[in-house]
């Protein structure tokens, strides 16, 4: 009977165990893909930034005026 019980409880707090670790993992994939969204913004937006600056200086320059 003892046995059964210790068998028991080992079962349940592996699945406690298991459960956990694979909220986990969820959780870092969100936070991947997440990371993968932000730099793909940035990305583009130091594009449209260096555009702007070169935008920028050719209104600046002396041909322009």
């Amino acid at each position: 009977m003892i046995k059964k019980i210790a068998l028991g409880l080992i079962i349940l707090v592996s699945l406690v165990v298991a459960y956990n670790l694979v909220t986990q993992i969820m959780e870092a994939a969100k936070y991947g893909e997440r990371l993968s969204q932000a730099a793909e913004t940035v990305y583009k937006l130091e594009a449209q930034n260096r555009e702007l600056k070169k935008k920028l200086s050719e209104i600046q320059s002396s041909e322009f005026i």
